[in-house]
């Protein structure tokens, strides 16, 4: 029994290939088909341990060894989740490396928590670190999204509330009434910096944000896109010539 995943690799650069497989396509699709209402009861970290070394010893492998546990470990949230670590990397090593990413960026910007699922997180980020290819995309994702941007928090993931386990991108763009709802409330809430809550308001509103700009800049190019009064007097001057000098 191995604990390296079954990297895919693109066929002429030999990199790693960060696309879904068709695998991950069908297990995502029958996620989002499920919507929003299913129920999904997020395990303690004791509970992923003990099913993960069920699974190596199912496997023949040794369950003492930590790198063998990490790999059979189960994802507790998002799109993938009850897929094993081992599964993910093999599968979505994109959305993996997003994800981890952005939970850089939560442990960085001072949040502490120790909630199922942030312990979740770091077991996953331990095992991504066994494997330098993986790591090497993270930083270069990191370095590529900066913090600027809201949608570097697109694969984080809600540790509170009702919709725990989404992600802030699926809540965000959820157009189920009680998902707006939920999050016009939480835009007017007065919240501690540093928290999970904050973390997510501040995601929402900046999407928000950016929404704006990108509707002005819209409409200020439909705006240059029309003639101008000077060109329109322009224009028919020059047509009262033409039908004079004919």
């Amino acid at each position: 029994m191995d604990h390296r995943p079954a990297f895919r690799v693109q066929p002429l650069s030999a990199e790693l290939n960060l696309r879904p497989s068709p695998e991950a396509l069908r297990v995502s699709q029958a996620c989002h088909g499920k919507g929003s209402s299913e129920v999904w009861k997020v395990k303690t970290p004791e509970k992923v341990r003990e099913e993960a070394k069920a699974r190596v010893q199912e496997g023949g492998g040794d369950p003492t060894c930590s790198r063998l546990v990490l790999s059979e470990s189960q994802l507790q949230f998002g799109q993938y989740r009850g897929q094993t670590f081992n599964w993910l990397l093999s599968n979505d090593l994109g959305y993996t490396v997003g994800l981890l990413a952005s939970h850089r960026k939560e442990r960085e910007s001072g949040d502490t928590s120790v909630s199922p699922l942030m312990v979740n997180k770091d077991a996953l980020a331990s095992y991504a670190k066994l494997f330098s290819g993986v790591m090497a995309a993270v930083e270069g994702r990191c370095a590529t999204e900066g913090s600027a941007s809201p949608r570097s928090q697109d694969q984080s993931v809600v540790v509170f509330g009702k919709h725990i386990g989404q992600t802030y991108a699926s809540l965000y763009e959820s157009t189920d009434t009680e998902c707006q709802t939920y999050l016009l409330w939480l835009k007017k809430q007065r919240v501690k910096p540093g928290c999970a809550m904050y973390s997510l308001q501040s995601y929402v509103m900046g999407r928000d944000r950016e929404k704006v700009a990108a509707a002005a800049r819209s409409s200020q190019s439909a705006v240059s896109a029309e003639p101008s009064d000077e060109m329109l007097l322009a224009g028919a001057m020059e047509v009262d010539t033409h039908t004079f000098n004919g």
